[in-house]
């Protein structure tokens, strides 16, 4: 954390900052539109260094992003307990009508995100356990995750992750209505979901993002760079627009050790199979 916090101290950057290449710098503009840019520079500036729940709620709101919630799909979500909630990652964008769901049932939200927040947040350890991803993790940043990780659950508390990591390519190139490839969930909540008894709440945000964000998502390490960067373009073109989202009943220790297979891996993939198929032919 130290380390980050030195290199970008917070507000310092734009959340897009500019390279030394000229040609580099041309290109991302290109690609996600000046206008683009400039609207989610603002967004950020107007939010940064607040705590973690006020500046999701923050960014939240300035998006423009409306929750769609069914009420039997929100009373899925228990308003005390030790949960997880494993939610999908289609497009950048429904993580926060997700969070907006879960902070709106419960205040003792807490969210396992990449290092990158601590750019954006005053105190990010408030409520996030963070993953480092500027430098390769090791046993012991693994062992600190999984400690943090129990550590929010036996206090009976809800931890908010997308087990991917990454977000999904196109079935087909520049046809996201045709499907979408959600990359597997890592196993790590299997075995703190388990050591804790604690039961997983699948959720799923029903929402795409333009074809040009697909396309480069199919073009290689480049195209995914690219991409994870056209997130924003995404946030100026879905001002104001819906975003659906659904909760899957509770999958509890014993459906797991039941019917989720023999290894934490197989486990991983019975939950996202259910998630998944909580909206349909989305992939």
């Amino acid at each position: 954390m130290q380390k980050i916090r030195q290199d970008y101290p917070i507000g310092a950057l734009d959340v897009l900052p500019r390279f030394c290449d000229p040609f580099i710098n041309g290109l991302i503009e290109t690609v996600l539109g000046r206008k683009a840019i400039a609207y989610v520079n603002e967004m950020i500036r107007e939010h940064v260094g607040k705590q973690a729940h006020d500046f999701m709620r923050g960014i939240s709101g300035s998006s423009g992003l409306r929750l769609e919630v069914s009420d039997e799909d929100r009373d899925k979500i228990p308003d005390k307990g030790r949960v997880i909630i494993a939610s999908t990652h289609p497009n950048g964008l429904s993580d926060l009508p997700v969070c907006d769901l879960i902070m709106g049932t419960r205040g003792d939200v807490n969210f396992l995100v990449s290092s990158l927040v601590l750019i954006l947040l005053e105190d990010a350890e408030d409520a996030c356990i963070t993953v480092p991803i500027f430098t390769e993790r090791t046993s012991d940043d693994r062992d600190e995750i999984r400690r943090q990780m129990e550590a929010v659950l036996q206090a009976n508390q809800a931890l908010v992750l997308f087990p991917s990591g990454a977000l999904p390519r196109p079935k087909h190139f520049m046809r996201p209505s045709h499907g979408l490839v959600e990359g597997p969930w890592r196993s790590g909540m299997i075995g703190v979901a388990e050591k804790t008894e604690t039961p997983i709440v699948p959720v799923c945000g029903e929402v795409l993002n333009s074809r040009l964000f697909y396309a480069l998502r199919s073009l290689g390490v480049f195209g995914e760079i690219l991409s994870h960067l056209g997130v924003f373009r995404e946030f100026a073109r879905n001002e104001g627009k819906s975003v659906e989202v659904k909760v899957g009943d509770p999958i509890d220790p014993d459906e797991l050790k039941d019917k989720g297979g023999e290894t934490p891996a197989e486990k991983a993939q019975y939950v996202r199979k259910k998630t998944l198929e909580l909206v349909e032919g989305m992939y």
